[in-house]
């Protein structure tokens, strides 16, 4: 069986330098680990940040076109939720939700899902998973 394609969306803002627009390398690091924990689950991932060598993506047309593409082919996608919402997860949230994928809000048990994700979970749109993620209960989500 050919593996799953996971589109991992990551709510960043909060671990960005405001004074170098890059991201602190304690957050390279985790995402780093988060990704090939996955990957090491026989998953293909795909991530913008990493995709982009980390950098801040400053066109808005390039990283539109990037999102369009990755939902589309994704098998299942992944929000990864912080304490700052993230109008690029939730917009992705939203385009896998019109093409039917399965989507899956990752989050800490410190920042949990605010009214509207939770509205998601709470209608069947979506999934709540913890960080770290279990990969039994993505398996089960997503059925490999």
């Amino acid at each position: 069986m050919a593996s799953k394609e996971l589109l991992v969306a990551t709510a960043y803002q909060s671990h960005v330098s405001r004074s170098t627009n890059k991201l602190h390398a304690s957050y390279i690091d985790w995402l780093n680990k988060m990704l090939e924990g996955l990957e090491g689950q026989g998953y293909s991932v795909s991530n913008a940040l990493r995709d982009n060598n980390f950098r801040i993506e400053n066109n808005p047309v390039a990283a539109h076109e990037y999102d369009i593409s990755r939902v589309r082919i994704c098998d299942a996608f992944i929000g990864v939720l912080d304490e700052i919402g993230s109008r690029g997860v939730q917009t992705g949230i939203g385009r896998a939700e019109m093409l039917g994928k399965p989507i899956m809000l990752a989050h800490t048990g410190v920042v949990g899902l605010d009214t509207f994700n939770r509205s998601l979970v709470e209608a069947g749109a979506a999934h709540e998973i913890s960080m770290p993620i279990d990969y039994d209960q993505l398996a089960n989500i997503i059925g490999g």
